[in-house]
């Protein structure tokens, strides 16, 4: 490796890593901002949230990475400019594209890697992340008990505090409600004050009461009850100076759910695992087609059903008679009709007469002409059936006419009739329903699918729209070069918003909504490219001033011409030329 080489790459990684923090950092507080309201209150603890914004950055980190080459190429080449260090290199005789190249070795090391990333780190920690995010909002908030207030963030309890001192411990006139039992308000404890603590590691909370009553009253069969007087229950009540009551605080720890539960969703699966539920998927839809054509018989009870049979049977005797036209085609019958004629005495029967060729000819035809006449009989026997079928057909329809002329039946009919149409109507709506909802998840794999080589390819895209693009502006540090990088970025993720929307609805295709935001931006990287190449000054001033009094001044000139060319003009002119 020379040392141009080195000092490029040296140049390129110290702000890479750098950016690349930097991004993954935007994007993960912009990303758990979302959850926010599902994190106060719940006093997760340090090492939870540093668990989740673990497995969060490394879902980041695919969208990151892209905008770290983009950002950071561009400020390497920026830099080179802005210190006539890549004068100097293009001055010694090496070209842009050679200055390229290290990087572009470099880059290709990071599509793979973004790849492996994307297909395989990725997954594994979205299940670990969405599982934990899952549980972190199915915990109940830590304890808050306010004054004034019934409390039953504790499972079978209800605690009631009419005043709290400034120590959060002390509480004054306290009520607790004991549900345990399942059995009403039947256990009541009344306190003039307490004081509230937890023990165990916050496993347990103790409730340290003075000066109260515990009611209890307990519920009697019914022959106790008609046998008591007055038919009420019996109620025991015991005065206490100091009690102390010990609740369990089980139900405020993060349970954890198994993370097989999560595995099906698509985000937590690679390529091949993709591609088996897109196949999978597919062959439902297929199936939900098939059952639906099968039991379509059931729609039709009348004319519908009769002329589909119809067909069905025209279907079959068109094939037959195919069939047998093209068995007289390839010369079946006449073989067999040779072969009868023309066979040889194997002793069973009677040696029959030589036959000779114009024999045979003429029995051949005799066949011929006897087939075309059961040809013929066939065809006036099937009208005849037809003319018998249309005059059943119009004594069926006087008989219908004559049956629903009363309107009881009429109505009984209509009324039926209606029942079975919205039956199959729901029955179709609920079967169209569903085949959409598979064809958007297929789509919706197919896009996730692609956009795991997709997003890995488009580091090697803003590697051609930074390098160049840097080498153009000559401007490093964090301000051109952030401005630019965050214009190309929206512009990346607006395109891939819009197509991933489209080909969820059907309406493009979800390897092209994938590949669309590189499709767009790989034009600008060639066209930095040869601007680059040709050490076009793009981004300066001076360039378009002059173009614009260029402009101007060929404006000028086209009015002028224009003046001279119009008859008012001439005949000023000739005028004066007169005087």
């Amino acid at each position: 490796m020379k040392k141009l080489d080195k000092l490029i790459l040296k140049s390129f990684f110290g702000p890479f890593f750098l950016t690349f923090l930097v991004v993954v950092f935007i994007l993960l507080v912009q990303y758990m901002l979302k959850y926010f309201d599902d994190f106060v209150g719940k006093d997760l603890g340090f090492s939870v949230f540093a668990e989740l914004i673990f497995y969060f950055s490394i879902n980041m980190s695919q969208v990151a990475l892209p905008l770290a080459i983009l950002l950071s190429s561009l400020m390497t080449f920026g830099n080179l400019g802005e210190h006539f260090e890549l004068t100097a290199i293009k001055s010694a005789g090496i070209s842009l594209v050679r200055t390229l190249r290290p990087l572009f070795i470099a880059v290709l090391f990071l599509v793979v890697l973004a790849f492996m990333n994307n297909n395989f780190i990725v997954p594994e920690a979205n299940i670990n992340a969405y599982s934990l995010l899952y549980d972190i909002r199915q915990k109940k908030p830590s304890l808050d008990i306010r004054e004034g207030q019934f409390y039953n963030g504790i499972p079978n309890y209800s605690i009631k505090v009419n005043q709290k001192f400034p120590d959060g411990v002390s509480m004054k006139d306290v009520i607790i409600y004991d549900h345990t039992r399942e059995m009403g308000n039947n256990s009541v404890t009344v306190a003039d004050s307490c004081r509230m603590y937890t023990i165990l590691n916050d496993r347990y909370l103790v409730f340290e009461l003075y000066d109260g009553n515990s009611y209890q009253e307990s519920r009697q069969n019914e022959f106790n009850r008609t046998a008591s007087f007055g038919g009420v229950n019996d109620l025991a009540r015991n005065e206490f100076s100091q009690m102390k009551m010990v609740l369990s605080l089980a139900s405020f720890d993060l349970n954890r759910t198994k993370q097989e539960l999560f595995a099906g969703n698509r985000l937590m699966k690679d390529m091949g695992e993709l591609a088996h539920d897109i196949d999978s998927m597919q062959g439902v839809v297929s199936e939900v087609r098939l059952n639906l054509l099968n039991n379509a018989d059931g729609m039709y009870d009348y004319h519908l059903k009769e002329r589909r049979q119809r067909k069905i049977d025209s279907i079959r005797a068109a094939t037959s008679k195919e069939r047998e036209a093209v068995a007289v085609s390839q010369g079946e019958v006449k073989i067999t009709v040779e072969d009868s004629i023309l066979s040889p005495n194997t002793g069973n029967t009677p040696a029959a007469p030589r036959i000779t060729r114009e024999s045979a000819v003429e029995a051949l035809a005799k066949t011929q002409a006897k087939t075309n006449e059961q040809a013929k009989a066939d065809s006036i026997r099937a009208a005849k059936e037809l003319v018998l079928q249309r005059k059943k057909a119009a004594r069926d329809t006087i008989t219908f006419e004559k049956y629903f002329a009363d309107n009881s039946r009429r109505t009984r009919a209509v009324n039926d009739a209606l029942v079975k149409a919205r039956y199959i109507k729901t029955n179709l709506a609920n079967q169209a329903t569903r085949i959409e909802n598979l064809n958007s998840e297929i789509y919706r794999h197919i896009i996730e699918k692609h956009k795991k080589v997709a997003l890995a390819f488009s580091c090697l895209v803003m590697f051609f729209i930074g390098a160049p693009l840097g080498s153009i502006i000559k401007k490093g540090g964090f301000g051109l070069p952030v401005i630019l990088s965050i214009g190309f970025f929206i512009i990346f993720y607006v395109v891939s918003i819009m197509s991933e929307k489209y080909a969820r609805e059907g309406l493009l295709d979800g390897a092209v909504a994938a590949w669309m935001p590189n499709m767009v931006l790989l034009p600008f990287g060639a066209f930095f490219l040869r601007q680059a190449r040709n050490d076009s000054r793009l981004f300066d001033a001076d360039v378009y001033l002059m173009f614009m009094d260029r402009l101007k001044k060929k404006w000028a000139d086209f009015v002028q011409k224009k003046r001279q060319g119009s008859p008012t003009e001439k005949a000023l002119s000739d005028q004066s030329e007169g005087e």
